[in-house]
């Protein structure tokens, strides 16, 4: 267990136990896509060399000391089918073995070396979590029934966040909110457990460098790399060519420096391939660039900017309209492609407001004047 200065304990370098069971007689699950996922999020960490991971499948609940003996984790991850008796693996034939809660608690009291973390990602496996911290640092587990893909999600976006030696507090937040970005609900509703004396928002899994500036430096990573996502962000899509389509009608003529805004408004914003750091932020900068793409998906299908609505549809100019207001299929036509690209214009501006408005409190620096 960590003393009550956790930050001296921090190791440079981890390694996970992650443990499968897929027995006879229960559903199927794809673990090996949980395995995937993660694989790929802890590579787009930035401490991926940081995190070892030693898979062990079809595990029998004989095998779980041998397991423990090999590779003196500092993490241990259960994945397969959970219940709030205890966790289904294998016996020697294969067939269904429930080790039970007292079972569970037993085998990581008798882990060669002190376990950091323990994450039990299946149903109901929130009680083990809570016996777990009696031996562990922290542990993790499902107060409820959760779906295979929202385990993967949860448990990628878990280890890529250690990955940026973040604390495990800021980590679990980061999982549980990934969830709920990606599938728009919290399946399982995880719960993170922490021994007593402990405080979440202060355990940091791993850091390579400087582990007593661990929470410090993965604040600043995160300041810095957003800022610099943001600048990128209004140097492509300056404010005002953004709120330049406030007051626009894009059924009107077009002239040079309409066109001119907006080709530099449609394209300018793939320069930018960084993401952000923080998933609010990237959420909502997801959200901007799909509202950029969804105008200029339009703005393509009709024809535009090179020529106006009005030329398209053979309407002849403002004028002719005042003293001959066209009618029929065709001008009702006319008058649904105009309503339909000011709405998208209005929600590019929407989500450009959006994304600035949630990043000024957090990244103040981003809107200094020299900036823009």
């Amino acid at each position: 267990m960590l003393d009550g200065r956790p930050w001296e304990n921090v190791p440079e370098k981890i390694t996970v136990l992650f443990l499968t069971a897929d027995p006879e007689g229960v559903q199927h699950l794809h673990i090996d896509r949980e395995i995937r996922q993660i694989q790929e999020q802890v590579r787009s960490s930035k401490l991926r060399d940081s995190i070892a991971f030693e898979y062990r499948h079809a595990v029998r609940v004989t095998d779980l000391l041998q397991h423990l003996n090999e590779v003196e984790p500092d993490v241990v991850h259960f994945s397969g089918h959970g219940a709030d008796a205890g966790i289904a693996l294998h016996d020697a034939d294969d067939s269904q073995r429930l080790l039970t809660n007292a079972e569970i608690a037993d085998v990581l009291d008798a882990a060669p070396k002190p376990l950091k973390l323990a994450v039990f990602n299946s149903c109901n496996s929130a009680e083990q979590a809570r016996l777990a911290v009696g031996h562990v640092d922290a542990a993790v587990g499902m107060e409820q029934t959760i779906e295979d893909e929202s385990a993967r999600v949860f448990a990628g976006q878990l280890y890529n966040s250690l990955g940026f030696g973040f604390s495990l507090g800021l980590s679990f937040k980061q999982a549980r909110q990934q969830v709920a970005l990606t599938f728009g609900t919290i399946s399982g509703d995880p719960t993170l457990i922490v021994a007593e004396g402990l405080n979440a928002d202060d355990l940091v899994i791993v850091s390579p460098q400087h582990p007593n500036r661990a929470p410090e430096r993965a604040a600043n990573d995160i300041r810095a790399n957003d800022t610099r996502v943001l600048r990128a962000i209004r140097r492509t899509l300056p404010r005002d060519d953004v709120d330049y389509w406030r007051d626009q009608d894009l059924g009107g003529p077009w002239h040079g420096d309409r066109t001119h805004r907006l080709m530099q408004l449609l394209y300018d914003h793939n320069a930018v391939e960084d993401r952000f750091l923080d998933l609010d932020l990237e959420a909502r900068r997801e959200d901007l660039f799909g509202a950029v793409d969804a105008l200029k998906g339009k703005c393509a299908e009709y024809g535009m900017p090179h020529r106006s609505l009005d030329k398209y549809y053979e309407l002849g100019d403002a004028d002719w309209r005042r003293d001959n207001p066209p009618e029929g299929e065709r001008y009702e036509r006319f008058e649904a492609r105009r309503e339909e690209l000011n709405r998208l214009a209005d929600d590019l501006v929407s989500a450009y407001g959006a994304l600035m408005s949630a990043a000024q409190p957090g990244l103040p620096t981003a809107f200094d004047p020299s900036d823009a």
